[in-house]
């Protein structure tokens, strides 16, 4: 009787270190997936597919340095517009994307120097900043 007892505690014992291995296999198989995934791949430029930032071979077993891509220069000359009506039509007109912000309106982060950002008074009515990006 003392045998089957043993032996039940020996293989619940087991089968608590099986499962906790089995576990922590799991876990560190989910950390490798999610660093491949967030590891941009070397020489490239981040969100611009195609375009790599290192060196280029030719085809002949050369390799040719590449130049970094540098984004262009974008005029952002609309500080005129400080202190008076806001003007959509205009806004319209430049053919660039824009977007109105009343104080505390939530934006998004990202970068487009392109776009237009008019910052206003409460009402909407007048224009307070003028910035791109």
């Amino acid at each position: 009787m003392k045998e089957n007892i043993r032996s039940a505690g020996g293989r619940a014992q087991k089968l608590r270190l099986v499962t906790a291995l089995l576990l922590a296999l799991g876990a560190a198989g989910l950390l490798l997936t999610w660093q491949a995934q967030a590891e941009p791949e070397p020489g490239s430029v981040e969100g611009v597919p195609g375009v790599s930032a290192g060196p280029v071979e030719d085809g002949a077993g050369r390799v040719e340095p590449v130049p970094p891509v540098v984004a262009a220069e974008v005029e952002c000359s609309f500080e005129a517009w400080v202190g008076r009506a806001l003007d959509e039509e205009a806004l319209k007109e430049t053919g660039r994307p824009y977007r109105i912000l009343k104080p505390g309106d939530m934006m998004t982060m990202d970068y487009n120097p392109e776009r237009i950002n008019v910052e206003t008074d409460e009402k909407g009515a007048m224009v307070t900043r003028v910035s791109c990006g």
